[in-house]
């Protein structure tokens, strides 16, 4: 509630200046998680080459605030920018019979992350999206008698074009996470289900975001790479590496 209340005062704020301000929301998934490069006393993060990173849920809002620039024609067009997020990614790492009981194991991560980015446009320009037509169909009759048929053609529907807007941003900055983390058996052993809290991992994490969005009107599909900066598991170094493809809405 509380950084959604400043997301709405941020942009109140930047209207004011004549930035354009955007809230967003966006969905999509993970597809990453731990990274070992020294050993350890768990030995699922010890850098095996068992080691397989799985896929997960990422989605979130956010709150973008862009400057506008006037182009040769007169019309404006953004240039640059940044963006606050809010976001929940899930995580999953798993070793296949790691050793002493060869059981499987395996880490589920959730984070609550929050980057902050800044945003530069590579390419935008007003595009038009050409009317679209149904297909005609075709009624074969009977005639009046029995070798004569009538061909009955219904035209399709036209619906009309529009014009909107087509951008391409680059973006990068940190990511502040928070971490909640568990140690999960998945084997057939007694140990099957077994649960528990990994006391060496940490509970905050420190990325850099790198990517890009692309957006057509008020939709947009986000490309972006999580890179750890310091390690989350004390005692080792184990970084937390993800790639993230997300969909969004702007309002």
């Amino acid at each position: 509630l509380l950084i959604c209340l400043g997301f709405f005062f941020l942009q109140i704020s930047f209207a004011q200046k004549k930035w354009k301000p955007n809230l967003g929301i966006e969905f999509g998934f993970t597809f990453g998680g731990i990274t070992p490069t020294t050993n350890s006393d768990n030995p699922l993060v010890q850098g095996a080459t068992t080691l397989k990173n799985g896929g997960g849920f990422s989605g979130g809002i956010s709150t973008q605030f862009i400057k506008s620039k006037e182009k040769s024609n007169g019309k404006l067009a953004p240039s640059y920018g940044f963006q606050i997020k809010a976001g929940y990614n899930s995580h999953e790492s798993t070793a296949d019979g790691v050793f002493p009981t060869y059981d499987d194991q395996t880490i589920k991560m959730t984070e609550i992350a929050i980057p902050v980015l800044f945003k530069i446009c590579l390419g935008s320009k007003e595009v038009n999206v050409s009317a679209s037509k149904d297909a005609d169909t075709y009624e074969v009759r009977n005639g009046y008698s029995h070798n004569e048929y009538e061909i009955w053609r219904h035209p399709g529907q036209y619906h009309a074009g529009y014009r909107t807007t087509r951008t391409v941003y680059f973006y990068a900055g940190p990511q502040f996470g928070f971490l909640n983390t568990s140690y999960v058996s998945t084997s057939n052993s007694y140990e099957t289900g077994f649960e528990s809290v990994e006391k060496n991992l940490k509970g905050n994490n420190l990325s850099v975001v790198g990517g890009f969005e692309f957006i057509l009107g008020r939709t947009s599909i986000d490309i972006s790479y999580q890179k750890g900066l310091q390690t989350i598991y004390n005692g080792a170094d184990v970084y937390l590496n993800a790639f993230i493809f997300k969909f969004g809405i702007l309002f």
